[in-house]
């Protein structure tokens, strides 16, 4: 009796198989531990598909994510202001900020930038044909569905393993999504509002358990969103104060 060899896996079982990682389709960084805890920001995706291998993956350390390559990113420099706002400095110090701490530099510490999902698209909207061949997934929905339901209990389960002293998820519309991500559950949120030049900006945020999740509104565009210094300054003092 002959054993037939298994099957090898299709396009949509590798896919799974990759975007089940938490730490891919991100920038990556430090992780941290429980021991020296690291702060993690989240996006909804990425949205440069050139600046992140697709399925096979690229490597990181084939990129260039250097401090300087990073403040060419308006997103990565409106992060550093964020970040220098949390520690109590300037936002106007972002670049002195950032070198000093490297944010996401490979091999530096205290840093780690991921995405919910996985595949690079430009917009949640987005799903090309190339999408689908190079995915298994017909559309869109399917995969932002599979994601909810495997990808986002796989972050809760890193978050509980790795213990970031702080989650921060950017994008209102998808608290509940990084409530998820970071609890395993949905848990209420508090809500911090502030205003600059007439327009509202929103803070989502909870503590629980000695952890804590914000979530942003866009910190790069949209008159509700953190488009500006003075928005960043100010959420990035709240922040700071929800971890003191």
């Amino acid at each position: 009796m002959s054993l037939r060899p298994a099957a090898a896996p299709g396009t949509r079982e590798l896919c799974e198989a990759w975007a089940g990682d938490p730490f891919e389709g991100g920038d990556g960084g430090d992780a941290g531990s429980p021991d020296a805890p690291s702060i993690w920001l989240f996006g909804q995706e990425h949205g440069d598909a050139l600046n992140l291998g697709h399925i096979p993956k690229a490597s990181r350390d084939e990129r260039d994510y250097s401090i300087g390559a990073q403040l060419r990113y308006p997103f990565n420099r409106n992060s550093f202001k964020l970040f220098a706002a949390i520690h109590g400095e300037p936002v106007i110090r972002y670049e002195q900020f950032a070198r000093l701490h490297q944010p996401w530099v490979p091999g530096s510490r205290g840093y780690f930038k991921g995405n919910l999902y996985p595949y690079p698209c430009r917009d949640l909207g987005t799903w090309s044909a190339t999408a689908a061949q190079e995915t298994g997934f017909d559309r869109k929905d399917e995969f932002i569905a599979w994601c909810n339901g495997h990808r986002l209990p796989a972050i809760a389960d890193a978050v509980r393993s790795h213990r970031p002293r702080l989650f921060i998820g950017i994008g209102a519309t998808m608290a509940r999504e990084f409530s998820l991500a970071y609890f395993g559950a949905t848990l209420p949120l508090e809500t911090y509002q502030f205003a600059v030049g007439g327009h509202t900006k929103k803070i989502r945020y909870v503590t629980h358990n000695g952890g804590r999740l914000v979530v942003l509104p866009h910190i790069s565009s949209g008159s509700n969103g953190l488009n500006s210094d003075d928005a960043l300054q100010i959420a990035g003092s709240f922040i700071g104060g929800l971890m003191r």
